[in-house]
């Protein structure tokens, strides 16, 4: 099972990064929890997602074969798996069902010993 570790961040693509820190003030992942609170790291503004998952390295000091990454837009995906992380395609926005799979998918990839830089559509 995914570990009770594990860590969540923003990298987001835009250049109105002032608007993106009240939205993740305004919505909730759980009663009384905003998304600012669980999402300590966050990489917002305009550029290259390479440039955003770089940076959130330095940050974190986590390397990219122990990231995750779920996005929409398979330019995102693909620069992004290029460094070495597992992306996972959610075409209609993230879900349950595709953050519990790709974690599934990250945590089976791991014990075989696998390459994570690709890209699952789940």
């Amino acid at each position: 099972p995914p570990s009770t570790t594990t860590r969540a961040a923003v990298a987001s693509r835009t250049h109105r990064g002032s608007l993106a820190e009240e939205l993740l003030l305004e919505f909730e992942a759980a009663p009384g929890v905003n998304l600012a609170e669980v999402l300590p790291y966050r990489e917002i503004f305009g550029g290259s997602k390479r440039k955003h998952f770089q940076k959130l390295k330095e940050t974190t000091g986590v390397r990219y074969q122990d990231m995750i990454f779920f996005d929409d837009w398979d330019l995102n995906l693909n620069e992004v798996a290029q460094l070495g992380v597992l992306s996972v395609h959610c075409p209609r926005g993230l879900t349950t069902d595709i953050w519990r799979g790709g974690l599934w998918a990250y945590a089976e990839l791991k014990e075989n010993d696998a390459f994570m830089g690709k890209t699952l559509s789940l």
